[in-house]
């Protein structure tokens, strides 16, 4: 290995070590240091041939981490997208499983951690629907589906 592939090899090793990248985005920082194509393949598959970079490690983790973070299953999707990796939407639903992990669960978890704002009292209707239109935007922004946020919602603030 010359001196140049070796700088990049340890540059990646440096990276990784301090947190987990998809492939693209290393290919990415190689390049931004100037180094060649072939180099950049070369040190991607000399870590893949180590195994100290595995692609569907580092996306099993992603959707891992972001589910239990109440990420819907169509966030995670578009978000591995975003990092151009390669899956099947079996692989999302594949972990969900393995977690026990339902949407409906994932709503109500986080419905729960912000309704607790508001229930130190009695609230009267306008009151609710301010507090619904908060937690639906919130929640929407994870990602979540509008029949299943609403029916949620109906039901959490039904009960309040």
């Amino acid at each position: 290995m010359n001196e140049e592939t070796n700088k990049a090899y340890n540059y990646i090793l440096f990276l990784i070590s301090r947190q987990d990248y998809p492939k693209s985005k290393l290919q990415k920082k190689l390049s931004q240091k100037g180094y060649s194509k072939e180099i950049i393949d070369a040190v991607l598959e000399r870590i893949s041939s180590q195994g100290i970079f595995d692609e569907k490690r580092y996306m099993d983790s992603k959707i891992r981490s972001l589910a239990k973070r109440n990420y819907s299953k169509s966030h995670i999707h578009k978000f591995l997208k975003h990092e151009d990796l390669s899956f099947e939407d079996s692989e999302i639903d594949s972990i969900f499983a393995k977690e026990e992990i339902t949407e409906e669960e994932q709503l109500d978890q986080l419905i729960d951690k912000k309704i607790k704002k508001f229930t130190h009292r009695p609230l009267n209707q306008d009151e609710k629907y301010q507090i619904q239109k908060k937690l639906f935007s919130y929640l929407y922004s994870k990602g979540h589906n509008y029949k299943k946020i609403m029916t949620s919602l109906t039901k959490k603030l039904s009960e309040i």
